[in-house]
């Protein structure tokens, strides 16, 4: 690095008490040290910086050492007195160079008495303190844990049929694919007991066992959720109407087509369980066309129809496989 030095004040060699042959009384006031190269605008600022300092007198200034550097692309004049005492300033344009520097050497009061000596330098040897450890930072949390997608259920309830109103005992497995707002599922289902009030205790008056898909739109209701679905599936029904002996009863079976309307609950009780609470109601559109019915006989002369409307509750849980 080029340093580029100026002339020593003559107020610099008076503070010493210092005669010298080639020190004037009118000689300048500092010197002006630059640190590396500087840009053409600041070059002509330091030069009249110079001149300025040139023209000062002993009684206008504190001997002063000044000092023009770049640090991290911010120019800085330093001025250092003979005394030790220290001043810096940042300088952001070449026209303020001058100004500053001169409020910097006006700045700085003389010291009266000899000039205090310089700080000791620490002493290489002295051991230097044990770097403090860094604790390592916490391990980062581990990421949820994706919800399952597949979903295996099995519910039991109580469906009312009409207009015949059967009271069943209603058992279903279904499955379940979720894809964000859209429920894809599969259903199993099976009257297992049914019961007739005109047939006393006999709860084998009806059964029937059916299987379909549908699709259901899932709304979220706080960490619960609702499944609002439509199903076409299809049953094979069948009913038993006793007579007076069993030789005398009436039974046959019978296929159909059925829609089903649903509402689902889900209600979750770990990452991979449910609860829910199941409401449907269903129709076949062929037994309301043309409905279906046993015949009669003497032994049993009234016999209801197949019923072609329901409706039912079931309670339930449900597991997430993947």
């Amino acid at each position: 690095m080029r340093r580029q030095v100026g002339t020593v004040a003559t107020c610099l060699a008076a503070a010493l008490g210092v005669a010298s042959p080639d020190l004037r009384a009118d000689a300048p006031c500092g010197e002006v040290v630059v640190d590396g190269e500087l840009p053409a605008g600041w070059r002509d600022s330091v030069d009249v910086l110079r001149a300025r300092v040139a023209e000062m007198r002993p009684g206008e200034c504190v001997p002063t050492h000044l000092a023009v550097e770049t640090r991290h692309g911010t120019f800085w004049i330093v001025a250092t007195a003979r005394d030790g005492r220290r001043a810096e300033r940042p300088v952001r344009r070449p026209d303020d160079l001058v100004p500053v520097a001169l409020g910097l050497i006006a700045g700085i009061p003389p010291t009266p008495g000899p000039p205090s000596a310089p700080p000791p330098p620490q002493s290489p040897s002295s051991p230097e303190a044990p770097p403090v450890p860094i604790a390592p930072p916490p391990p980062p949390p581990e990421p949820p844990r994706p919800e399952p997608t597949v979903w295996l259920g099995l519910d039991a309830g109580v469906r009312l049929t009409a207009p015949r109103g059967f009271t069943v005992l209603d058992v279903e497995v279904r499955g379940d694919l979720v894809r964000g707002p859209w429920v894809f599922f599969g259903t199993l289902r099976s009257a297992v007991l049914s019961c007739l009030g005109e047939q006393g205790v006999d709860c084998d008056v009806y059964n029937d066992l059916g299987a379909g898909v549908g699709v259901a739109r899932r709304l979220l209701a706080a960490a619960a959720a609702i499944d609002l679905g439509l199903e076409p599936w299809v049953a094979w029904t069948h009913m038993e109407i006793d007579g007076s002996t069993e030789a005398n009863s009436v039974s046959g079976g019978n296929v159909e087509l059925r829609i089903d309307a649903s509402s689902r609950l889900t209600v979750p009780v770990s990452d991979s369980t449910n609860l829910t609470v199941s409401l449907d109601v269903g129709v076949s559109p062929s037994l309301l066309v043309s409905p279906a019915q046993l015949p009669s006989s003497a032994a049993v002369p009234t016999v209801p129809p197949f019923p072609p409307v329901w409706g039912g509750v079931r309670l339930g849980f449900s597991r997430g496989l993947f």
